[in-house]
């Protein structure tokens, strides 16, 4: 991958048996946007079953777009041990690509460039993944988007859509949770540590707990509609010491979940809810 603009975004695209969807909904994007880089994100171009459309993507792309300034970069997705992804048929594979999007989306973010993500010419489960993926890595400036149009028109080999037709495509922005990173914390942070701290995250925060406020926190869980007051006499320390540790963790609580727009008695029930298992 080249250096990027800070102003232009990468467009990243994800790769299965529908390369003229990608296609379409780029002349619909190049109206709109200026790219400095195509991705393709894909799984094996030599062996697996989008080889027919890898290379019908590569060759529209270099004899149509000549105009257009951007790069084309294949992201070839690959297991653990090098070996390219042949399908996502197995959880081994499924996750594989999965750390792989990881892999290609966090440097590009790092740089504070934004990132459309494309995911009109992937299978289900692509689209699935990169969706996730996007969450877990996407900014304010960043889009998830997919291309609607008439089935009749999405025919095979038919890359571009008539002027006629034009008004039928449409690219549509998905609704996305934003990501509460920042380029500046996603460097300092590699893979590994990422898919540990979004997997169980009720687990991680409650392991994340001092012995004092884990104390405060199974209190609470423990009886039903119990007070600050309360607390503090079963526990042999007075209110303002519960009010404080309560505090404390709920900003520990909000680094594992999103809870920074509910109010005081959300995050009480919020904290509850985690500590009894049912989040």
């Amino acid at each position: 991958m080249r250096s990027l603009s800070a102003n232009n975004p990468v467009l990243l695209v994800t790769l299965g048996q529908r390369p003229e969807a990608i296609t379409v909904a780029l002349d619909a994007l190049l109206d709109k946007y200026t790219y400095d880089e195509i991705g393709i994100l894909t799984t094996d171009p030599k062996n697996s079953g989008i080889r027919r459309a890898y290379h019908a993507l590569h060759t529209v792309l270099a004899d149509d777009y000549q105009q257009y300034k951007f790069t084309v970069d294949d992201y070839i997705l690959c297991h653990p041990d090098g070996s390219p992804i042949i399908d996502l048929d197995t959880n081994y594979s499924a996750e594989a690509y999965f750390r792989g999007l990881l892999q290609v989306m966090k440097p590009i973010r790092e740089q504070a460039t934004p990132i459309h993500l494309l995911i009109a010419g992937g299978r289900k489960a692509m689209s699935v993944y990169a969706m996730l993926a996007a969450t877990w890595l996407f900014g304010v400036n960043d889009r998830v988007l997919t291309v609607l149009t008439p089935q009749e028109l999405m025919q095979s080999g038919f890359y571009h859509m008539p002027s006629k037709h034009a008004h039928s495509v449409q690219v549509v922005e998905m609704p996305m949770v934003i990501s509460r990173e920042l380029p500046i914390t996603l460097a300092a942070k590699d893979i590994d540590e990422m898919i540990a701290t979004q997997s169980d995250p009720a687990r991680r925060f409650i392991e994340s707990l001092s012995h004092a406020r884990k104390r405060v926190a199974n209190a609470l869980a423990q009886e039903d509609g119990i007070s600050n007051v309360e607390l503090a006499s079963q526990l042999g320390i007075v209110e303002k010491t519960v009010e404080n540790h309560l505090n404390d963790i709920y900003k520990q609580l909000a680094a594992y979940f999103d809870i920074d727009h509910l109010s005081d008695a959300q995050k009480r029930q919020m904290l509850i809810d985690v500590m009894r298992g049912r989040v």
